[in-house]
């Protein structure tokens, strides 16, 4: 059996609205399938057995790391602060994380559709 996958995909975030923009004026970021791997690499368990044996256990969340490992590309990110006529355009994820804080929520959104592409079971029916 032969599935094929995009390895290429497209996310267009609900943030402030922009889903209901011009096609041509969306924020979307393009960014790459998830993998088995990715999920490991993004989410080491890290698991303990105390002397009562009971198991405890850890992970931590990166936002940062997790965007970065899927986006390809980010288009029509920019902002404006009100003292200013420049426009600063937000071309990697850095830049994104050096934003002034009314993007955390852009940043929230993305991470959360990036960790359901992590979890999301695979529908064996099909």
């Amino acid at each position: 059996m032969i599935l094929t996958v995009s390895t290429k995909r497209e996310f267009i975030p609900k943030f402030n609205g922009n889903d209901k923009a011009p096609a041509a004026e969306q924020v979307k970021f393009i960014h790459k399938a998830a993998t088995i791997s990715m999920k490991e690499k993004l989410f080491p368990r890290e698991f303990e057995y105390g002397a009562d044996g009971k198991v405890s256990g850890s992970f931590v969340v990166d936002r940062k790391k997790i965007i970065r490992e899927f986006v390809i590309d980010m288009l029509n990110i920019s902002y404006q602060y009100d003292d200013s006529k420049e426009i600063v355009k937000v071309k990697n994820v850095d830049d994104l994380f050096n934003a002034p804080p009314e993007m955390d929520g852009l940043i929230d959104e993305v991470y959360n559709y990036f960790q359901d592409l992590l979890n999301q079971k695979v529908n064996e029916k099909n």
